[in-house]
């Protein structure tokens, strides 16, 4: 009776496959009553029936059961058995493993392309072999970075803090992390922003190595962020998030450093405007470069005919 949402008294006498019971339609899963007539009189004639029943208890929630259906016979007289069991939490589970299939899917194929479209693009900027190997190797070990703590939280966002730090891990010795400072809230990153911010931390840190800040003993780096409420309306009303790089006492920079299509700063430039819906500016003096990133927070939901999917 709980499990339908409804008396005791009200399902004495009454078969589980008795159409009355539920106002689902066969479009959420629920037996026509022909259907349901079909499985009692199999299950009369001696066939054991197995099936799932969707079901809108009298307060309007939706649950499935599954239903069993063998015959008895007593005496003269022949019954039918009735099992009923819930198991809207396994379809729950069976919706949110199509949901992260479905998600694991999209994810690699983009990666791939992703990857793919990298190729060309670094071999253009690129004079020799190892350069290319090198390039190559920390734009891909920057998707990689994104797509490790998106899986660690079952792709459901990471946080900016976590992709910065591991990122400039990579260029970053020990010893020297106090050259750079990050500052900013805790904001997690969709999954769909985490990968191209993580390849923008990478090609700007990759370029004050070779170039600016991280190149010299007296240089530092501070990279900080802040979300606003400010939006476009394309955007669905989602947050701003703006992330501010800043190097200074590396080696003098030019007063309009060259921002190339496919290389360093033209690729930062191309990720935010093209992948992030964002904005980019680079303004710079001969002893400091700043460069800023606007970008919404472009959050996903996802849906089933369950409802909205539980966090696991």
């Amino acid at each position: 009776a709980e499990m339908f949402g409804c008396e005791r008294e009200d399902l004495i006498g009454r078969s589980p496959a008795d159409p009355s019971l539920s106002t689902a339609t066969q479009a959420d899963g629920h037996p026509s009553a022909q259907m349901a007539a079909e499985v009692v009189q199999a299950a009369l004639e001696g066939t054991p029936q197995r099936f799932e029943w969707a079901h809108y208890r009298s307060d309007g929630s939706l649950f499935y059961s599954e239903v069993t259906l063998n015959r008895l016979d007593l005496g003269d007289s022949v019954y039918i058995q009735a099992i009923t069991r819930d198991i809207t939490e396994r379809k729950r589970a069976e919706a949110m493993e199509r949901l992260l299939m479905s998600e694991l899917d999209h994810r690699v194929r983009n990666n791939l392309s992703t990857m793919l479209s990298l190729i060309p693009i670094t071999s253009s900027s690129c004079t020799s072999q190892d350069e290319l190997k090198q390039k190559l190797a920390g734009r891909i070990q920057a998707i990689v970075i994104a797509q490790d703590g998106l899986a660690a939280r079952n792709w459901r966002g990471i946080g900016i803090n976590q992709v910065v730090r591991n990122t400039l891990e990579q260029y970053v010795q020990r010893d020297d992390w106090k050259h750079v400072t990050v500052d900013g809230a805790a904001v997690d990153l969709p999954a769909g922003v985490s990968g191209p911010f993580s390849m923008c931390v990478n090609e700007l840190a990759t370029n004050a190595v070779k170039h600016g800040a991280l190149a010299t003993t007296t240089g530092r780096l501070a990279l900080s962020w802040t979300v606003t409420d400010a939006s476009d309306p394309d955007d669905s009303g989602a947050p701003r998030l703006e992330v501010r790089w800043h190097e200074t006492g590396g080696p003098p920079i030019a007063s309009t450093p060259i921002i190339s299509p496919g290389r360093g700063l033209g690729l930062v430039k191309g990720f935010i405007a093209h992948q992030l819906r964002g904005q980019f500016t680079c303004d710079s003096t001969p002893d400091s470069l700043v460069i800023t990133m606007r970008f919404p927070l472009v959050a996903r939901t996802y849906q089933t005919r369950l409802g909205p999917v539980p966090d696991p």
